[in-house]
């Protein structure tokens, strides 16, 4: 009996650190969506202002 308890104990904490890793990667995600609005940065901004020149094969950045 004891050992049931055991690992229903170590199963309800394993789903209780899922949880509060996802809740915790979740708040993260809103604190950067918040932070980008509040400084206009957006995600990938530099793989979007950067373009490659054909000619010579060289990264062009800010354009």
């Amino acid at each position: 009996m004891e050992d049931l308890m055991s690992q229903i104990n170590q199963i309800v904490v394993e789903r209780i650190e899922s949880v509060a890793l996802f809740l915790i990667r979740l708040i993260a995600t809103y604190i950067d969506a918040i932070w980008a609005l509040l400084f206009e940065r957006y995600p990938f901004e530099d793989e979007k202002s950067s373009s490659i020149d054909d000619d010579d094969e060289t990264w062009v950045w800010g354009v």
